[in-house]
């Protein structure tokens, strides 16, 4: 994706890694356990964390993802594969990932000399560093492909209809119980905030992540005096978020991530940031993603919030998956502190991908620090109260 506005703030959007090739497309589709031929490439992915390209193949288009094993490994992989299976297997319409022929074999790429070991594992091949994954495109309209994060949607009835399909998911999402997969610089994971005691839960997030420790000793971030200034928020917020129901979230339930028929989603897919979390982060993230216009606020709008969105992608999603009171209470804490572990697990990802500085340190300055902050501003505090209201009146 080009940074197509402009502003500073979107660079980290920018296309980070080399297009998969046609040659390769047809060597990564030639290793499936039902093998396809790539005729062409119909479209590339824009997007920064993993190349992507939809193929014509003869019999289908398929959706082929190329992540360097560098930023995350098959074992932080296979487990939403498995997650996405399961909601397909639940009424999800969601496609689901290939099979690749399992054990080794040398591949090469047409019309190249290039000889390495492709490993097929379940629904990866791993080939050349990285690791691949092969699905189906998803069906509808790729109506926001080109929308950027925190945009909005175009009306109240795709938000209504936005926040309906997100409860239908996350009653699917019960009974698959698989444990949270290795840390890796690619989750949305909502961790240090089920813990009472937010600063040691921290320590021991940074003691698994010794990367993102050092590049923060490095370049002068003290992540625990930072973050004591939201520690209050953990001691209100924990017992209650244990209480309320936990299942695995798609984590970046943004517009971008599904196709559309009509004023509804018809399909969901990208479910690379899911995790092990409770349905009111999904739902939170939901509203990170589309009622908050960071971009506006960080450059000088404070108030660039639609409460009317959050009115209804919340009445969206509580008719179809009602909201506990513990739920509506706990809400706007889980809001307020949604991206504070999101911000930072980023740095892991940009340090391994060698990113530029600038969007290292975006995930601390910005998506952690400044964005946290917002919260406890006077617009911040009016928007979570506003969201208050709404819940109130559910």
């Amino acid at each position: 994706m080009e940074n197509e506005r402009g502003d500073p703030q979107l660079d980290l959007m920018i296309q980070h890694w080399p297009d998969i090739t046609m040659d390769e497309a047809d060597a990564v589709l030639g290793r499936l356990s039902e093998p396809l031929h790539a005729r062409r490439i119909i479209a590339r992915s824009g997007r920064p964390m993993a190349a992507g390209c939809l193929v014509d193949t003869g019999a289908g288009d398929m959706f082929i993802k190329r992540y360097a094993r560098s930023v995350r490994t098959e074992d932080t992989i296979l487990p939403y594969h498995r997650f996405v299976a399961h909601l397909a297997s639940h009424g999800i319409p969601t496609p689901t990932f290939h099979r690749f022929t399992a054990g080794s074999a040398s591949v090469s790429a047409a019309g190249t000399a290039d000889v390495a070991t492709a490993i097929g594992m379940e629904t990866v091949l791993l080939w050349n560093d990285c690791v691949y994954e092969v699905s189906a495109k998803a069906w509808g309209e790729d109506r926001y492909a080109k929308a950027y994060i925190w945009d909005p949607p175009e009306t109240n009835r795709e938000a209504y209809r936005l926040g309906a399909f997100l409860g239908h998911l996350d009653i699917a999402s019960r009974g698959f119980d698989e444990p949270r997969p290795a840390p890796c610089g690619y989750q949305a994971r909502f961790s240090i905030f089920e813990h009472e005691d937010v600063l040691t839960a921290a320590d021991g997030w940074l003691r698994e992540r010794p990367l993102t420790a050092r590049w923060m000793r490095e370049t002068g971030r003290d992540f625990l005096a930072d973050l004591a200034q939201f520690a209050d928020t953990g001691a209100r917020l924990a017992s209650r978020y244990r209480a309320v129901e936990h299942i695995w979230t798609h984590g970046d339930a943004h517009l971008s991530n599904f196709m559309w028929q009509g004023d509804a989603p018809s399909a969901v897919f990208d479910f690379g940031m899911a995790d092990a979390n409770t349905a009111v982060f999904e739902l939170a993230m939901a509203l990170e993603r589309h009622t908050i216009q960071w971009l506006d606020v960080m450059n000088g709008d404070a108030d660039s919030y639609r409460l009317d969105l959050a009115r209804t992608i919340v009445s969206g999603y509580h008719a179809v998956r009602p909201l506990s009171d513990v739920e509506k209470e706990i809400l706007p804490d889980v809001l307020a502190v949604s991206q504070i572990e999101g911000g930072v697990t980023l740095i892991d990802y940009w340090l391994r991908s060698h990113g530029r500085g600038q969007d290292i340190s975006w995930g601390y300055d910005v998506d952690f620090l400044a964005h946290g902050l917002w919260y406890r501003s006077p617009s911040g505090v009016a928007y979570l109260n506003g969201l208050r209201r709404i819940l109130d009146h559910l």
